[in-house]
């Protein structure tokens, strides 16, 4: 029993003991840790940024705490990639992985300096596209033929059907027997055609970006049209002017204003001003136009008021002449006998009975080529039969189709 006590007096020197050599072994390790000397690591590449290319990512970083390093390792599952740091350009260093299957990728990068120090790691994502992306990607789409701008021109669907597109090659067949190609970039909307033969061979060629943030470029299958057999198009109203003639009425009754809106594309009808009114009493009167080119005249149309609002001055007998230039052109007193007398050729003559329409629209046969058109109006529906000197006549728009002239 006596042994037992002092056994039990003992035990607290024991555990000091105890806890003062472990103490101290803690220490020791802890010093030591430094007595090896302090971590020293390597230069690192700075503000990284990835790109998207095919089957491949590059990678590029600013050198500015690159130190003395000289390599740059990049690991991603389980695989590893050394590059040589060289060929920095204003600062910067880039590098691409390649063979990479199209999908998403998280990558550690660290550099090693000539004294095979480590920089810390870094992490970036980023991903590599291939055949399904490619497959998913549209061409610029062409959309139409029509004229303008004084010449035939293809008109291109708008760039945001084709999201990464860079550019596109256009061939098309040429009166040299040869094929005339022309670059279009995303803001074009059109490619004008120049010696271009009819029903001739059309190659589409587009190039893409591969992605957001991509920086290859891939050329899709290309497809191929015809240029148009037939050569009439919806006129560019954009040429057109009023050539104001002595003879002519201006149009400017009630505050209308034709030089501004009988040709700018919207036939709806607004007010007095939008368009031309003749003035009461001015009956018959006509409109010189330039075309601003010359053209066989196939079609035209003249969008009128709202029935709705006042049908009382649509046109309920009129006509359309022609002629190549104004050279004698004047007609005054502007009678029939002189628009003869002086060349105008009559391409087209009609009369309405209903004025409850929008609009007139005729087709018209001829085998000359005009540039200056002249609307007359002989007879509205406010016109008296008794006297064909009144009423008055209005109209929002005019439109014409044609074949110019090459």
């Amino acid at each position: 029993m006596k042994i037992l006590k002092n056994i039990i007096r003992r035990l607290p020197i024991v555990f000091a003991f105890l806890f003062f050599t472990i103490a101290c072994s803690d220490m020791e390790s802890i010093h030591e840790e430094y007595l090896q000397g302090e971590k020293i690591y390597a230069g690192k590449l700075d503000s990284l940024e990835i790109y998207t290319g095919f089957h491949r990512v590059k990678i590029v970083g600013l050198t500015d705490y690159i130190g003395n390093s000289e390599e740059c390792i990049v690991e991603w599952e389980g695989n590893m990639v050394s590059f040589p740091i060289e060929n920095i350009v204003d600062n910067y260093f880039e590098i691409i992985v390649e063979d990479l299957p199209e999908r998403s990728y998280e990558f550690l990068i660290h550099t090693k300096d000539t004294d095979e120090n480590l920089s810390i790691f870094q992490t970036i994502k980023g991903n590599a596209v291939g055949e399904t992306f490619k497959e998913s990607q549209f061409a610029r789409r062409l959309s139409d033929f029509v004229f303008t701008d004084g010449s035939l021109a293809i008109e291109w669907a708008d760039k945001a059907e084709a999201e990464f597109i860079i550019f596109t090659e256009v061939k098309y067949a040429n009166n040299d027997g040869g094929m005339t190609v022309s670059m279009l970039y995303p803001d074009d909307i059109y490619t004008h055609l120049e010696n271009w033969v009819p029903g001739g061979n059309i190659e589409v060629l587009s190039a893409i970006t591969t992605g957001e943030n991509g920086f290859d470029t891939l050329y899709l299958d290309p497809f191929y049209e015809k240029l148009p057999v037939l050569t009439t198009f919806l006129l560019d109203k954009s040429l057109f002017s009023l050539t104001k003639m002595p003879s002519d009425n201006p149009g400017t009754a009630y505050g209308a204003n034709p030089d501004m809106y009988l040709f700018d594309g919207d036939g709806s009808y607004i007010g007095d001003t939008e368009g031309y009114h003749s003035g009461e009493d001015m009956m018959p009167h006509h409109l010189t136009i330039d075309l601003g080119v010359t053209a066989k005249i196939t079609k035209y149309r003249v969008d009128l008021r709202d029935p709705n609002n006042w049908a009382g001055n649509h046109p309920k007998d009129f006509e359309l002449w022609g002629r190549a230039d104004t050279i004698g052109a004047v007609t005054l007193p502007p009678t029939e006998e002189n628009f003869i007398a002086q060349g105008w050729q009559l391409l087209h003559s009609a009369s309405i009975d209903n004025n409850i329409i929008f609009f007139i629209e005729y087709e018209i046969d001829t085998d000359q080529a005009y540039r200056f058109l002249r609307y007359r109006v002989t007879k509205s529906f406010t016109t008296s039969d008794t006297d064909p000197t009144t009423g008055a006549a209005q109209a929002n728009e005019i439109t014409f189709w044609g074949e110019v002239a090459k």
